[in-house]
């Protein structure tokens, strides 16, 4: 969500997505609350978005916080903070909401290949349709990011946030698992992979056990994380985590970026 100016955040989206498409993503967002005081039910029905320079559409749903997450990933250019990072075969996208990070980095990086995960289902769904065009460059997985492969819940206490706010947490006593989670290392086995080019992460907090149990051995084989870390507990665990290992870091926005010294990588390679 941006907190610019009407005015400065229309031309800003011209420059970053075209005039035409911006100027029909303002008329569709105003769309929806206008129909919405007639009583009309359209919450959740799907309309495409362009941008330029990408081929094809990215949808999103009227009423949702997908066009907060179509802000911040193509307007603003969030993940604009890794730079321009060379050969970049691989990406892991956890969190992959509704698609728009894995779009975005399939387009700024067009011989990568990215495995997408996401939990939420209806999230999933519409992941799926946006990636489809990219075709074998594309692999889902509909689990949640976890340190080991245990059964998960989806909760959702941060429901008037919206749909990118979907958490996961371990089954109690009783309790139905949704899903399976999936750990990276075993994500790097399954895809047989040396190393991972770009680690992106948004899992809701969930970082606080991704970063404090069994990533010794797969954090070495990262080059490039871009991390939204969701409070001073996540951060402290993250920071802790990476201490290990030499890197760079930065801050852009609400992300964090984190280079891995490469001379590290050729020993695990």
């Amino acid at each position: 969500m941006t907190n610019q100016p009407f005015a400065q955040f229309f031309f800003q989206s011209c420059r970053k997505i075209g005039i035409i498409p911006a100027i029909a993503y303002k008329a569709k967002s105003l769309f929806y609350p206008f129909v919405n005081k007639l009583g009309m039910k359209v919450k959740g029905s799907e309309f495409p978005l362009f941008v330029k320079n990408i081929k094809y559409p990215v949808y999103c749903r009227y009423g949702t916080s997908d066009s907060f997450v179509f802000d911040q990933i193509f307007v603003n250019e969030e993940y604009a903070g890794l730079g321009n990072i060379e050969n970049v075969d691989w990406i892991i996208d956890c969190g992959a909401n509704v698609g728009y990070s894995a779009v975005y980095l399939l387009n700024k990086y067009p011989q990568a290949k990215i495995i997408a995960v996401e939990p939420d289902p209806e999230n999933f769904e519409l992941c799926a349709q946006n990636l489809a065009p990219y075709g074998d460059r594309v692999h889902m997985i509909n689990s949640a990011i976890w340190s080991s492969t245990v059964d998960l819940v989806i909760d959702r206490p941060l429901q008037d946030n919206g749909e990118w706010a979907v958490q996961v947490r371990p089954c109690e006593p009783g309790e139905t698992p949704a899903l399976n989670a999936i750990d990276i290392k075993s994500l790097l086995d399954n895809f047989d992979l040396k190393t991972v080019d770009i680690l992106k992460v948004d899992i809701e907090t969930a970082e606080l056990e991704v970063f404090a149990h069994n990533y010794q051995e797969w954090l070495k084989k990262v080059k490039n994380i871009a991390i939204e870390l969701h409070g001073k507990d996540c951060e402290e665990v993250f920071f802790k985590a990476i201490s290990s290992i030499q890197h760079n870091s930065w801050s852009a926005g609400e992300l964090t970026f984190c280079q891995i010294d490469q001379q590290q990588l050729v020993s695990v390679a």
